[in-house]
């Protein structure tokens, strides 16, 4: 029996001296690992691992992250931008220029019952074109035509569309731009006012002779007013251009005010009161 205890304490004090080992030995290796503070504390991979993860979910990580890179925050244009915040408030800074950048978009009605609508851009990456929308009330927009875009331009280019159907009300329109890979763009909505007075132009009697017909005005609000006038023959060329022709009180426009006219078709167009009218009229013996 005390040969059993005997051995029992013998081999508890070779542990101790085992433990007291490894401990002196790891006391060492700290004593002999330099760190910043010369303080070793040991950490699990997976302790690292979470400490690295967690250092991500802080207010100010991204910030600084972001501050270090080498981009410049700058504000875009909203007018041609897919992303409408700033880029000091979201950090999304463009490294690639905008697909389009269009710098002005405008129309006007011509011959009162069309509309003329063209805009300019000065840059352009892989721009398929431009779908034209165009809306009564300024709510639902409806296509009605498309203009081909220059795809890569670096230059400013000049686009126009003509809407024969856009009548006498106000209307509203906008531009879809779309790129090569199927992604768009919605610009600016411009408004096209209604006509408040529409002037109406024919000529009478149709054919007759030139020191006997007239052309008729009816929607003149204002007596004596004054328009542009110019008159071309069937091959379209300017054979009679004045200004400030006056209209007499009854709308009424003498066709001997002309130069002698052979016999023949003629074209008139005139410029009153901000509307562009056309008539045709015939010169028979």
């Amino acid at each position: 029996m005390l040969r059993y205890y005997a051995s029992k304490v013998i081999f508890l004090s070779i542990v101790l001296i085992g433990v007291g080992g490894l401990s002196n030995s790891l006391e060492a290796q700290s004593l002999s690992t330099p760190t910043r503070n010369s303080i070793f504390t040991y950490k699990s991979p997976v302790q690292q691992r979470i400490e690295h993860i967690a250092t991500k979910t802080t207010p100010d990580y991204y910030r600084d992250l972001y501050l270090r890179t080498a981009h410049t925050p700058t504000r875009v244009s909203t007018r041609s931008a897919r992303i409408q915040q700033s880029c000091e408030e979201t950090f999304l800074c463009p490294t690639s220029p905008l697909p389009v950048r269009l710098v002005d978009f405008d129309g006007k009605r011509v011959d009162h019952y069309f509309v003329s609508l063209h805009w300019t851009t000065t840059y352009e990456l892989a721009n398929h074109g431009f779908e034209v929308e165009r809306s009564f009330d300024g709510q639902d927009f409806v296509n009605i035509g498309f203009v081909k875009g220059r795809g890569h331009e670096n230059q400013t280019s000049t686009y126009t569309f003509l809407d024969r159907e856009a009548g006498l009300q106000r209307s509203y329109f906008r531009l879809k731009q779309l790129d090569l890979n199927g992604k768009f763009t919605y610009s600016s909505v411009i408004t096209i006012e209604a006509v408040s007075n529409s002037i109406s132009i024919v000529t009478a009697p149709n054919p007759g002779k030139q020191k006997e017909s007239y052309l008729r005005f009816t929607g003149v609000q204002t007596p004596d007013q004054t328009l542009g006038l110019a008159l071309y023959n069937v091959n379209g060329q300017l054979i009679y251009n004045a200004e400030n022709v006056r209209l007499k009180a009854d709308g009424l426009l003498p066709l001997k005010q002309f130069p002698d006219l052979a016999l023949g078709l003629y074209i008139v167009k005139v410029n009153i009161d901000g509307q562009i009218l056309t008539t045709r009229f015939v010169i028979s013996d």
